[in-house]
């Protein structure tokens, strides 16, 4: 992955199972600037029990939660990056702190399959409007060799622009590239028009933390 940052001079996010010693091992991202090195890494928050009619996956069984906190890099292209990590979608402080540490674009790597497509699509649209920046949700696409025959992942990755509107999607039965222009002034723009961030009282918010 390394290699493939720098020979194509691009950030690039690449999901990893991370051991950090033995029996301790986390869902982690590792950020890679256009030099090929590491920029930083974010580890999973939640971490879920799966149930569903074909599938059971206790990642709990796996990996511990997080705690690197919700970091947000700055990118050599003007562009401040964040990420969370497939469940970590379901949770909208989360969406709100990578805004509050600069976010202008959240990338959301998931392995999602199943009837939750329209619940996937929505939340990160949510996010993109609630705190006005970019999503680029990415999904994996197709079977695993060897996995479930009913267990298709349907990719359908896309970017969201600041008011929720899909600006490009990928397809659900192949791999495939996606791009999008991110417009910080537009951005910028647009929080000064909404004045969400304004407007805001974290000082009424104090029993969200109980």
């Amino acid at each position: 992955m390394s290699k493939l940052a720098a020979q194509h001079r691009i950030v690039l996010v690449a999901p990893i199972y991370e051991k950090e010693m033995k029996g301790e091992l986390y869902n982690t991202a590792v950020v890679l600037s256009p030099a090929g090195e590491i920029m930083g890494k974010y580890r999973k928050t939640s971490i879920p029990l799966v149930k569903t009619s074909n599938l059971v996956g206790n990642e709990k069984f796996y990996f511990k939660p997080g705690n690197l906190g919700f970091p947000v890099w700055q990118t050599p292209f003007g562009v401040n990056i964040g990420v969370m990590i497939c469940y970590d979608r379901h949770f909208p402080e989360h969406a709100r702190l990578l805004a509050l540490n600069g976010a202008d674009l959240v990338f959301v790597p998931t392995a999602t399959a199943g009837m939750s497509r329209y619940l996937w699509e929505i939340e990160l649209q949510a996010h993109a409007i609630d705190n006005i920046y970019y999503v680029g949700g990415v999904n994996r696409v197709g079977l695993d060799e060897g996995g479930s025959p009913t267990q298709e992942y349907y990719g359908s990755s896309f970017f969201s622009d600041p008011k929720g509107k899909i600006m490009s999607q990928a397809g659900e039965k192949a791999d495939q590239i996606i791009y999008a222009e991110i417009d910080l002034r537009a951005m910028e723009d647009l929080r000064n028009t909404w004045g969400f961030f304004r407007d805001r009282r974290p000082d009424a918010y104090a029993a969200i933390a109980k």
